[in-house]
């Protein structure tokens, strides 16, 4: 069973300088918005990664957050023609990111 999964996993890798967008955890979770609030939390750069599945982030005004992230936790966030596509995103609805239009990249 470990062989027929292995064959067919795709690893995410994520370089210095990509920006993700990272999931709203329980810590991070605003309690006032219960099941009803976002899902996924502004984006935010790659700034350094300790090992390859581990990666430290800032806020897009230069703001180191305090520990790193696992990539579970994030996603890429893309840029073509002005608009900015979240990657493995299947019918999902998104927020106004960057206050720009936002499209989906199915794959």
């Amino acid at each position: 069973m470990a062989e027929y999964y292995n064959k067919r996993v795709k690893l995410k890798k994520l370089n210095i300088g990509d920006l993700v967008i990272r999931k709203v955890t329980q810590a991070t979770k605003d309690p006032t918005q219960r099941k009803l609030g976002p899902t996924w939390e502004m984006p935010y750069k790659i700034i350094h990664y300790l090992r390859q599945d581990s990666y430290h982030l800032e806020t897009m005004d230069g703001k180191k957050l305090p520990r790193p992230w696992n990539i579970e936790q994030l996603k890429k966030l893309l840029e073509k023609h002005g608009l900015y596509l979240i990657q493995n995103i299947r019918s999902e609805i998104l927020t106004d990111l960057f206050h720009s239009q936002l499209i989906t990249c199915t794959m």
